[in-house]
């Protein structure tokens, strides 16, 4: 008696039938998400890539709504503190010049105790973007090293 069956043919006098164990919802999700079906033998095959896809794409929309968030609330203090930004810059361009302005801020001779409040007030909102994005660059980059080693030990394995 066998336990598990991948897939099952049926001989009748008609012809031979067979039967795949990936469902036709399943496989038409996968070839949506582009990922190719022939290799995939049983359904917890396919929901398994299913699930691994979504995630990964799920995980992209967030990054990318989150990071989006924060190049507004860059582009408000830069336009707060009169810094031109255009809309194709870097964000490492934008805080380079927030930087800037608030140095050149810092930096004048004639003050009034407002104006002292004022560029404080700029850099703490400042520090607090600019480390935000710069732990956000960090996990980036450890994420892409992360997701390239898996690749490689991936090929390497023949998966």
């Amino acid at each position: 008696m066998v336990s598990a069956v991948n897939s099952v043919s049926v001989f009748s006098n008609y012809g031979v039938y067979s039967y795949s164990g990936l469902t036709q919802e399943t496989k038409r999700r996968l070839e949506a998400l582009g990922i190719d079906t022939k290799d995939i033998k049983t359904e917890a095959e396919g929901l398994r890539q299913l699930q691994i896809k979504e995630k990964e794409q799920s995980s992209k929309s967030t990054q990318y709504s989150y990071m989006n968030n924060l190049r507004e609330q860059a582009t408000s203090l830069a336009n707060q503190l009169g810094v031109e930004i255009n809309q194709n810059e870097k964000m490492s361009v934008i805080f380079d010049k927030i930087s800037q302005k608030i140095a050149q801020m810092q930096e004048s001779q004639n003050q009034s105790e407002l104006q002292k409040a004022q560029a404080a007030t700029f850099l703490s909102k400042y520090q607090s973007l600019y480390s935000t994005y710069s732990s956000q660059s960090n996990q980036n980059m450890l994420g892409q090293t992360l997701g390239f080693m898996a690749d490689y030990n991936r090929s390497m394995l023949g998966f």
